[in-house]
């Protein structure tokens, strides 16, 4: 869950010691405790598009 929180501010914000903290939560859940999720997933992003859609 960490490795996809940072966002463009990065590590050491607010954001990201709160994605921190509740992974550590959520690793003292006894049902979720040891357990992986693994997740096939890709985030396209174009930048004319995205300037397009903002005119």
């Amino acid at each position: 869950m960490r490795r996809a929180a940072p966002g463009h501010a990065g590590h050491g914000t607010r954001v990201h010691a709160e994605v921190r903290e509740l992974g550590r939560e959520l690793a003292l859940v006894p049902e979720l405790a040891g357990t992986h999720v693994r997740n096939e997933v890709a985030i396209v992003f174009d930048w004319e598009n995205w300037c397009g859609a903002r005119t």
